[in-house]
């Protein structure tokens, strides 16, 4: 459990440095995996 956590975090800080650089698509994939 504590590696998918560790990998779960990553994913989130990747995400949000992606996020930072590609605003629109980090958006529609974010509303995509929210629906």
């Amino acid at each position: 459990m504590i590696a998918d956590h560790e990998l779960v975090t990553a994913a989130i800080q990747g995400f949000k440095g992606f996020a930072e650089h590609s605003p629109g698509i980090a958006s529609f994939v974010a509303l995509v995996l929210y629906i």
